[in-house]
């Protein structure tokens, strides 16, 4: 399997606008340009690991994140997504949704 540039530099740009920071921001955070930033983003080079590491702190998320969807088997696919999406839900709402996600999961087990 080849690594997905092109998914890891989306989830760049998406956390970084999810911040509300620039390109030229996060470049001078990581001691990188802002162009090397845009090629990062748009896959047009490949990012570092060193670099990967850098932006995921300066991110303030797991490098693990960056990397979602590059990984065969990730028995934590998408959790980040979920507890984003959680994050503002009240008990209630959490509740509701776990058995919502619980029943599909019984429905998709039952069509394999």
């Amino acid at each position: 399997m080849e690594v997905n540039h092109k998914l890891i530099g989306q989830r760049i740009n998406d956390m970084r606008l999810a911040l509300g920071i620039t390109q030229q921001v996060l470049a001078e955070e990581v001691e990188l340009s802002a162009g090397q930033i845009s090629h990062i983003e748009r896959a047009r080079k490949k990012v570092s690991l060193d670099s990967l590491i850098k932006i995921a702190n300066a991110l303030n998320v797991t490098v693990d994140e960056l990397l979602t969807g590059n990984l065969e088997h990730y028995p934590t696919a998408y959790q980040s997504d979920i507890d984003d999406l959680l994050h503002c839900c009240c008990t209630k709402e959490r509740k509701i949704v776990y058995e919502i996600i619980r029943e599909i999961i019984v429905v998709l087990r039952n069509n394999q």
